[in-house]
């Protein structure tokens, strides 16, 4: 039932095969993240997770796509924005990314998550409105405490957002 859900939308949405294979690099580098988090933190794991994760990127949204999101500094160099928040954000990323191969695991993964949830702030509330159209997960997306916790991640990324 899911192979047909899942077929059936990537029938509807035009995706390249490119971005199959970016899709496929990032969804392993998650379980791989996932399984390193579960095994204790294993660095060998949580290192090819992040390998993993970082190579799907460049298939799935570009390679300038990809710098210009991961990058802590605006790569048009202008600062007139609220380029603090995305420095802060890719800042964190990155460290936790050095201090996973440093051995530091358990701290890295934190910082790391860290970098991850403000890089990714922006995204949430529209990804859970789509989660909660999904049969058994909307249930759970439709809790009170999920829905406090997407709602603070979304001021954080409110504050983020340029004004217009």
């Amino acid at each position: 039932r899911a192979g047909r859900w899942a077929a059936a939308m990537m029938d509807m949405i035009a995706v390249t095969d490119a971005q199959k294979v970016g899709l496929m690099l990032v969804g392993c580098g998650a379980l791989f993240l996932a399984l390193g988090s579960l095994l204790l933190f294993d660095r060998a794991l949580l290192t090819i997770g992040n390998l993993l994760f970082l190579s799907g990127f460049p298939f799935l949204s570009g390679p300038w796509a990809t710098l210009a999101f991961f990058s802590p500094i605006p790569l048009n160099l202008d600062f007139s924005g609220p380029w603090w928040h995305r420095a802060r954000a890719a800042g964190c990323f990155w460290l936790g990314f050095i201090l996973v191969l440093a051995r530091w695991t358990l701290v890295g993964m934190l910082v790391e998550v860290v970098g991850i949830v403000l890089l990714f702030a922006r995204f949430a509330k529209p990804l859970v409105r789509i989660g909660q159209s999904i049969p058994v997960l909307g249930s759970l997306l439709q809790l009170p405490g999920v829905v406090w916790l997407v709602n603070i991640i979304d001021d954080e990324a409110g504050r983020a957002r340029p004004k217009v």
